[in-house]
């Protein structure tokens, strides 16, 4: 709808020029009317007037002078000049003032109506311009801020292969790449595997709830942190210089995300190392402090710190563990590997003279930075050892390096025992689906490869599984639920040999036949005989 302004100061034209037309019909609407252009700029200034039609000759401000002030006080408003005179200099000064149309008295209100509804597509365009250029503008503002995260996550889940002095200057924060940094962690404690379900459902992707809290926070408070949200649905923050120097904000924003979300909340910080590439350092060390809430209890702020001993020789090691495959090896099940390296890590240790409590601190790292690994493909790890594991308690008990390497091999190997059960768990769950699909379809064209293609499995998964699950082939499997079928229609149903072959999946009778009688002893003629 868009607000028409008519300013005539002859009553008798204005009304003839209003109700001539039928303006809610063609899309305009309020209409106003103003005898004089001063009464026209008072309706202007408090009134959305998308065109305005004006006589020229007017008491007062004449139409020109009311022109020459719309085009700077509304300049987006529309003008169309109505007059009985047709001198040049009139028209000149209207295109002058980039008028729409001029139209001379008399005229047809068909024709003013004509010019109008021009009018009116061409404000449509400019709108639908204006709107695509705000939708750009906001695209534009959206993917630099997704860049700008990527480029974070990027820097700090793994170690950078390329200088960072553009990356810390696009960051907004020239010189990043050369002072020291530390990782902060924010993490939405979750007791169960169905309440962390929930919350990601509730708070998915770029509207998680901690995540906005925390930008919120930093953009109130003026801090130059960058944030990002991480794996594990984790919100990390790049904070530069100490974390010591940051733990008053960090109690805010705790106290702020807890209050807000209304949830248990930890926050882990990593030490701080020189510039952005050795961000992912601080990041994997935040990580592991947060996880102490598992342990210690939530609501707090855990420094790394507390989980690894400070002297330079652990931290060596804990560098060369972090370096591994390991926590790659546990996502994708290779046990074997980790076992492996877990052997190479105790041949680092024993080279490098550490006392008990720092081999229990690396220990116990191993099994934080494997509980973080654990819950980023949604395994819960009270669901394998139980509510009350506490491996802080059971690592201070080992007695020596040879324990604590079979502590964590017997720790990893509970976690492979429950893969496995969960595995198998999933492969039955499979084969039930595939039985279903089966007895549904049997009657049409079914083979290995379309059922494997329908699962999204190849056919020789598909063999195994049936074999492993079932005790036969698919395609004897196929056959007995076929011949199971055609008996039943050949004890209860009249249908001719040919139309039971047909129903049960046969296009060849004769086929049908023979397999019936491998199956059963008997023809289908003879079984249905001795039914009856």
């Amino acid at each position: 709808v868009y607000g028409v302004l008519v300013c005539e100061d002859e009553d008798i034209i204005r009304r003839k020029i209003i109700r001539a037309i039928d303006w809610q019909a063609n899309g305009f609407g309020p209409v106003l009317e103003a005898a004089s252009g001063e009464d026209a700029a008072a309706l202007l200034e408090h009134n959305e007037v998308q065109i305005l039609v004006s006589d020229i000759r007017m008491s007062g401000m004449g139409g020109l002078k009311l022109i020459e002030w719309v085009k700077r006080r509304r300049p987006q408003t529309k003008v169309v000049v109505i007059s009985g005179y047709s001198e040049f200099e009139y028209a000149r000064t209207a295109i002058r003032l980039d008028v729409h149309d001029y139209i001379l008295k008399p005229f047809r209100s068909q024709k003013l109506l004509a010019v109008l509804l021009d009018l009116r597509g061409l404000i449509e365009k400019e709108h639908a311009h204006l709107q695509d250029l705000s939708d750009l503008r906001s695209r534009l503002v959206r993917s630099s801020e997704i860049l700008r995260e990527r480029l974070v996550a990027d820097l700090i889940e793994r170690p950078p292969d390329a200088d960072l002095s553009v990356a810390s200057t696009y960051l907004g924060s020239p010189g990043l790449d050369r002072q020291p940094v530390s990782v902060a962690v924010v993490a939405i404690d979750c007791p169960s595997p169905t309440r962390r379900a929930s919350l990601r459902s509730e708070e998915a992707g770029r509207d998680h709830g901690a995540l906005r809290e925390v930008r919120l926070h930093t953009r109130e408070r003026g801090l130059p942190w960058q944030v990002v949200l991480c794996a594990g649905d984790r919100v990390a923050l790049v904070i530069p210089g100490n974390p010591e120097d940051a733990e008053g904000e960090l109690a805010l924003l705790l106290d702020r995300v807890s209050r807000r979300l209304s949830a248990s909340v930890t926050i882990g910080a990593g030490c701080a190392y020189p510039g952005l590439k050795n961000a992912w350092r601080s990041f994997q060390e935040a990580c592991e402090a947060a996880r102490l809430s598992f342990f210690r209890g939530s609501g707090r702020i855990y420094s790394y710190r507390e989980v690894a001993a400070r002297s330079t020789s652990l931290n060596e090691v804990v560098r060369v563990m972090n370096g591994r495959r390991i926590f790659e090896e546990l996502r994708s099940g290779a046990f074997q590997e980790i076992e492996r390296e877990i052997g190479e890590i105790f041949k680092e240790i024993e080279g490098s003279s550490l006392d008990a409590s720092s081999v229990g601190a690396i220990v116990t790292s191993v099994v934080l930075t494997t509980s973080l690994a654990l819950e980023e493909v949604g395994q819960d790890v009270t669901a394998i050892f139980g509510r009350g594991f506490d491996p802080l308690a059971q690592v201070r008990e080992i007695g020596n390096l040879a324990q604590a390497r079979d502590w964590l091999l017997q720790f990893f190997e509970a976690i492979r025992l429950d893969a496995q059960r969960r595995r198998g768990k999933r492969r039955r769950r499979l084969v039930d689906q595939m039985r279903s699909f089966v007895s549904s379809n049997f009657r049409g064209e079914i083979t290995l490869a379309n059922l494997a293609t329908r699962f999204n499995i190849s056919p020789s998964y598909v063999s195994l599984l049936f074999k492993t699950f079932l005790g036969r082939t698919f395609s004897d499997y196929l056959s007995h639920l076929r011949i199971r079928k055609a008996m039943e229609l050949l004890a209860y149903s009249d249908l001719r040999v040919y139309e039971i072959a047909e129903a049960v999946g046969y296009r060849d009778p004769y086929y049908f036949s023979t397999s019936f009688k491998r199956l059963t002893g008997v023809s289908p003629r003879e079984y249905r005989s001795k039914e009856r």
